[in-house]
């Protein structure tokens, strides 16, 4: 059992292949920021030439 839970776990991390890691210099994919207290959708390109600061926070 412990062994299928490894091997599942393997499985769900492995990337799917037609991912590739960005470049410096390349173009950010085209996204839409959906915020929490926000009523509208954002782009990004709402912030061309703006200083931007993402902060990822997790509690655990």
């Amino acid at each position: 059992m412990i062994a299928q839970i490894l091997l599942a776990s393997v499985g769900a991390l492995a990337l799917p292949s037609n991912i590739t890691p960005s470049k410096v210099g390349d173009k950010l994919p085209a996204v839409v920021l959906e915020g929490l207290a926000q009523t509208e959708a954002t782009s990004y390109e709402e912030f061309t030439g703006r200083l931007v600061l993402l902060e990822f926070f997790a509690h655990w």
